[in-house]
Protein backbone atom coordinates (compact mmCIF):
# COMPACT_ATOMS: atom_id res chain seq x y z
CA UNK A 1 0.00 0.00 0.00
CA UNK A 2 1.36 3.13 -1.00
CA UNK A 3 0.24 5.91 1.70
CA UNK A 4 1.12 9.10 -0.87
CA UNK A 5 0.44 9.62 -4.44
CA UNK A 6 3.66 8.05 -6.13
CA UNK A 7 5.60 10.05 -8.46
CA UNK A 8 5.34 10.94 -12.26
CA UNK A 9 7.13 11.61 -15.14
CA UNK A 10 5.28 15.57 -15.87
CA UNK A 11 7.21 15.68 -19.62
CA UNK A 12 5.23 15.80 -22.44
CA UNK A 13 6.22 13.46 -24.65
CA UNK A 14 4.64 11.14 -27.10
CA UNK A 15 5.51 9.19 -30.73
CA UNK A 16 4.02 9.92 -33.96
CA UNK A 17 4.47 8.76 -37.35
CA UNK A 18 4.79 11.32 -40.16
CA UNK A 19 4.67 10.45 -44.23
CA UNK A 20 6.14 12.57 -47.02
CA UNK A 21 5.89 12.29 -51.04
CA UNK A 22 9.49 12.81 -52.53
CA UNK A 23 8.23 15.40 -55.45
CA UNK A 24 11.57 15.55 -57.03
CA UNK A 25 14.17 12.63 -56.85
CA UNK A 26 17.50 13.86 -54.52
CA UNK A 27 19.56 13.43 -51.72
CA UNK A 28 18.90 14.72 -48.64
CA UNK A 29 21.39 14.89 -45.46
CA UNK A 30 18.57 14.57 -42.28
CA UNK A 31 20.37 17.27 -39.68
CA UNK A 32 18.94 17.22 -36.22
CA UNK A 33 17.84 21.14 -37.21
CA UNK A 34 15.23 19.78 -39.36
CA UNK A 35 14.10 17.56 -36.71
CA UNK A 36 13.66 20.08 -34.06
CA UNK A 37 12.25 22.35 -36.75
CA UNK A 38 9.38 19.29 -37.40
CA UNK A 39 6.78 21.03 -35.65
CA UNK A 40 6.45 24.78 -34.86
CA UNK A 41 3.86 27.79 -33.70
CA UNK A 42 4.24 30.84 -36.25
CA UNK A 43 4.11 34.12 -34.01
CA UNK A 44 3.96 36.12 -36.93
CA UNK A 45 3.83 35.79 -40.87
CA UNK A 46 7.65 35.55 -41.03
CA UNK A 47 8.57 34.27 -37.55
CA UNK A 48 8.06 31.02 -35.49
CA UNK A 49 8.41 29.18 -32.83
CA UNK A 50 9.97 25.48 -31.88
CA UNK A 51 7.43 23.08 -30.56
CA UNK A 52 9.81 19.98 -29.69
CA UNK A 53 13.06 20.20 -27.58
CA UNK A 54 13.75 16.81 -28.07
CA UNK A 55 13.19 14.79 -31.18
CA UNK A 56 14.34 10.83 -31.68
CA UNK A 57 13.91 9.02 -34.51
CA UNK A 58 12.62 5.32 -34.63
CA UNK A 59 12.57 4.26 -37.97
CA UNK A 60 12.42 5.59 -41.57
CA UNK A 61 10.44 3.48 -44.18
CA UNK A 62 10.73 4.14 -47.64
CA UNK A 63 8.54 2.96 -50.73
CA UNK A 64 9.69 3.87 -54.49
CA UNK A 65 8.03 3.04 -57.52
CA UNK A 66 9.73 1.76 -60.34
CA UNK A 67 9.14 4.63 -63.37
CA UNK A 68 7.82 3.44 -67.01
CA UNK A 69 8.73 5.37 -70.31
CA UNK A 70 5.44 6.39 -72.26
CA UNK A 71 7.87 5.20 -74.97
CA UNK A 72 8.39 1.63 -73.36
CA UNK A 73 6.65 -1.08 -71.37
CA UNK A 74 9.97 -1.24 -69.97
CA UNK A 75 10.26 0.10 -65.72
CA UNK A 76 13.39 1.71 -65.05
CA UNK A 77 14.63 0.27 -61.63
CA UNK A 78 15.09 2.66 -59.01
CA UNK A 79 17.00 2.80 -55.69
CA UNK A 80 15.83 3.85 -52.00
CA UNK A 81 18.62 3.90 -49.50
CA UNK A 82 19.32 5.80 -45.84
CA UNK A 83 22.85 5.64 -44.51
CA UNK A 84 23.12 5.75 -40.84
CA UNK A 85 25.74 8.48 -39.91
CA UNK A 86 28.33 7.60 -37.17
CA UNK A 87 30.87 9.43 -35.53
CA UNK A 88 31.29 6.15 -33.28
CA UNK A 89 31.39 3.38 -35.49
CA UNK A 90 31.30 2.69 -39.18
CA UNK A 91 28.19 4.67 -41.23
CA UNK A 92 25.66 1.95 -42.43
CA UNK A 93 23.82 1.74 -46.18
CA UNK A 94 20.44 0.19 -46.18
CA UNK A 95 18.80 -0.04 -49.87
CA UNK A 96 16.51 -1.44 -52.15
CA UNK A 97 15.95 -1.84 -55.85
CA UNK A 98 12.78 -1.70 -57.13
CA UNK A 99 12.39 -4.55 -59.76
CA UNK A 100 10.00 -4.61 -62.14
CA UNK A 101 6.23 -3.35 -60.82
CA UNK A 102 7.79 -4.11 -57.83
CA UNK A 103 8.54 -1.35 -55.85
CA UNK A 104 12.03 -0.66 -53.60
CA UNK A 105 10.86 -0.67 -50.33
CA UNK A 106 13.28 0.10 -47.15
CA UNK A 107 12.37 0.01 -43.42
CA UNK A 108 15.26 0.46 -40.56
CA UNK A 109 15.61 1.69 -37.18
CA UNK A 110 18.94 3.75 -36.02
CA UNK A 111 21.52 0.93 -35.37
CA UNK A 112 23.57 1.45 -32.01
CA UNK A 113 25.51 4.16 -31.74
CA UNK A 114 24.67 6.33 -34.91
CA UNK A 115 24.08 9.43 -34.53
CA UNK A 116 20.56 8.77 -35.03
CA UNK A 117 19.77 6.89 -31.63
CA UNK A 118 20.66 9.71 -29.94
CA UNK A 119 18.28 12.23 -29.30
CA UNK A 120 18.53 15.79 -31.10
CA UNK A 121 18.36 18.25 -28.50
CA UNK A 122 17.55 21.95 -29.34
CA UNK A 123 21.20 23.88 -29.68
CA UNK A 124 22.94 20.37 -29.40
CA UNK A 125 25.12 19.91 -32.69
CA UNK A 126 21.94 20.86 -35.11
CA UNK A 127 24.08 20.72 -37.87
CA UNK A 128 25.29 16.85 -37.41
CA UNK A 129 23.59 14.82 -40.23
CA UNK A 130 22.18 12.14 -38.44
CA UNK A 131 21.33 10.16 -41.82
CA UNK A 132 21.20 10.33 -45.57
CA UNK A 133 18.44 9.47 -47.45
CA UNK A 134 18.56 8.38 -51.39
CA UNK A 135 14.96 9.13 -52.38
CA UNK A 136 13.51 8.37 -56.16
CA UNK A 137 10.53 10.97 -57.61
CA UNK A 138 7.51 9.57 -56.20
CA UNK A 139 8.71 7.67 -53.57
CA UNK A 140 6.57 7.67 -50.44
CA UNK A 141 8.93 8.24 -46.83
CA UNK A 142 7.33 7.40 -43.31
CA UNK A 143 9.52 8.80 -40.36
CA UNK A 144 8.50 7.89 -37.24
CA UNK A 145 9.85 9.28 -33.85
CA UNK A 146 9.67 9.69 -30.39
CA UNK A 147 9.80 13.97 -29.06
CA UNK A 148 9.09 15.62 -26.25
CA UNK A 149 7.86 19.26 -26.48
CA UNK A 150 8.86 22.36 -24.44
CA UNK A 151 8.37 22.67 -21.10
CA UNK A 152 9.23 26.06 -19.44
CA UNK A 153 12.28 26.26 -21.60
CA UNK A 154 12.41 29.47 -23.55
CA UNK A 155 11.66 27.98 -27.31
CA UNK A 156 13.72 28.58 -29.95
CA UNK A 157 12.72 31.03 -32.97
CA UNK A 158 13.16 30.49 -36.62
CA UNK A 159 12.46 32.24 -39.33
CA UNK A 160 10.43 29.72 -42.23
CA UNK A 161 11.15 30.82 -46.01
CA UNK A 162 7.13 31.19 -46.20
CA UNK A 163 4.35 33.64 -45.14
CA UNK A 164 2.25 31.69 -42.05
CA UNK A 165 -0.80 32.42 -40.38
CA UNK A 166 0.08 33.69 -36.67
CA UNK A 167 -0.88 31.39 -33.76
CA UNK A 168 -1.40 28.70 -36.27
CA UNK A 169 0.74 25.11 -35.96
CA UNK A 170 3.07 24.32 -38.85
CA UNK A 171 4.66 20.68 -40.60
CA UNK A 172 7.96 21.29 -41.61
CA UNK A 173 8.66 19.78 -45.36
CA UNK A 174 11.17 17.24 -44.74
CA UNK A 175 14.04 18.96 -46.81
CA UNK A 176 13.91 21.82 -44.30
CA UNK A 177 12.41 25.15 -43.24
CA UNK A 178 14.45 26.89 -45.67
CA UNK A 179 14.66 23.75 -48.02
CA UNK A 180 12.63 23.99 -51.66
CA UNK A 181 9.68 21.84 -50.62
CA UNK A 182 10.59 18.85 -52.23
CA UNK A 183 9.53 16.43 -49.84
CA UNK A 184 6.02 16.93 -48.98
CA UNK A 185 3.83 15.90 -45.33
CA UNK A 186 1.01 14.21 -46.49
CA UNK A 187 -2.77 14.69 -44.67
CA UNK A 188 -1.14 17.85 -42.65
CA UNK A 189 -3.06 21.12 -43.80
CA UNK A 190 -0.63 23.78 -42.58
CA UNK A 191 2.89 23.10 -44.24
CA UNK A 192 6.07 25.07 -44.52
Amino acid sequence: MVSHPPQFNATVKFARKARFAVITGNTLNLTRAMLLNHLVAAKTTTTATRLLSGIRLKSITIWAMATSSAASTQYAPVVASVEWTSTYGPSQIISDSSMSISPAFVQTSPPRNSLASFWSLTASNESDVVAILTLPINALIDITYECILQNGETPTGVSPTNVMVAGSVYMSYLDGIAGAGLINPISYLATF
